[in-house]
């Protein structure tokens, strides 16, 4: 008979742990203007979330540029992740195609990935309508001048100013990018006028030579022992020579020594 009784007996299987679920998005990033020059904060959270990021425009955003805060579910004990980026004037402005600049965030979980909804950041360009100044004329009414104010609020379309020079190309090696841009302020738009259609601003690809230092060729073969008990050899910096601004080899280019193992010296 066995010392142990039924009760005792362990079972064949124990349950296994619940499966860690695919994170779900408690707050997702929402569309944003920028007002000025005045970068946005584009911010989510997830839960349960090992990891969390940004991708802007179909690429991964630095993780250095991410703020990231850890904390504990208390209710399901589970891990929530939530993030901050900023997003610039500029990065908005830099982006070349007809697409708006957007972004969304990505978390993981043992279980697999869970993106959030993709959200856009514009440009907010302001619009402030102008009434003219009143004109005003006299007008007699039995014995007595009254003044007769009359304001004229005619709407005027907004016109382009010139374009600006192309900056300077943004690489200093390789291919890079040059911009122009002009106002809606020739002139602004008044008292309602439609605001001007098109761009404020263009961008066209530039390419700047990269710079190449110079390096040394292999030392050419020893000269004859001179009268002087030395010989020379020399070397030139052509391989490659310096160019686009490249540095110039460093060292000397002619190297002599004593050619009689010392048996001579003068």
């Amino acid at each position: 008979s066995s010392d142990y009784s039924e009760a005792e007996v362990l079972p064949e299987s124990f349950p296994s742990a619940p499966a860690e679920p695919l994170p779900e998005f408690q707050l997702e990033p929402e569309d944003a203007f920028i007002v000025k020059n005045r970068p946005v904060q584009m911010r989510c959270r997830a839960a349960p979330a090992t990891q969390i990021y940004f991708k802007c425009n179909g690429e991964w955003v630095n993780q250095n540029d991410h703020v990231t805060r850890e904390s504990l579910d208390q209710t399901t004990g589970l891990v929530v992740r939530e993030v901050d980026i900023s997003v610039s004037r500029t990065q908005v402005e830099e982006l070349f195609g007809l697409e708006d600049y957007w972004c969304q965030c990505v978390a993981w979980s043992s279980a697999g990935t869970t993106k959030s909804r993709p959200c856009h950041v514009r440009i907010a360009y302001l619009r402030k309508n102008f009434e003219q100044e009143p004109l005003g004329r006299e007008v007699r009414l039995d014995q007595e001048t009254v003044p007769v104010f009359v304001v004229l609020s005619m709407p005027v379309s907004g016109g382009w100013s010139s374009w600006t020079e192309w900056s300077e190309c943004n690489a200093q090696c390789g291919r890079g990018w040059q911009r122009r841009t002009r106002s809606c302020t020739n002139p602004a738009p008044l008292n309602g006028g439609a605001f001007c259609e098109g761009p404020p601003f263009q961008r066209v690809t530039c390419t700047t030579l990269c710079p190449v230092d110079g390096g040394w060729t292999e030392w050419a073969k020893w000269s004859a022992c001179g009268t002087e008990c030395t010989h020379w050899r020399s070397r030139e910096c052509q391989a490659p020579p310096p160019r686009n601004g490249g540095k110039h080899c460093s060292g000397s280019m002619m190297e002599s020594q004593n050619c009689t193992e010392g048996l001579c010296t003068r």
